[in-house]
């Protein structure tokens, strides 16, 4: 397994905060991985970062700030591997 496959997503999406700039966002994590749009005018819709075990997604609103975020289990070979991911124990 890849090491860099790993980015640490989960200390990212915590840093993650309503009002935050699209900017802001990728400063912290880079360019996302994917962007869908609303379908409406403006910078709304759906940033989205993945790697080996996580998925984080970063909602914008219409002037492209944070509405919300949240991350689940990415769809990947290793988590299907193992089934689910690791336990994190803060």
């Amino acid at each position: 397994i890849d090491r860099t496959q790993f980015r640490d997503l989960t200390t990212r999406q915590s840093r993650v905060s309503p009002g935050m700039t699209r900017a802001q966002v990728e400063a912290l994590f880079g360019p996302p991985d994917l962007f869908l749009g609303n379908g409406r005018s403006g910078e709304g819709g759906t940033l989205v970062w993945v790697d080996q075990l996580w998925q984080v997604d970063v909602i914008l609103d219409d002037e492209g700030r944070v509405l919300r975020s949240g991350r689940m289990r990415s769809d990947s070979t290793l988590n299907r591997a193992l089934g689910r991911a690791p336990a994190i124990n803060r």
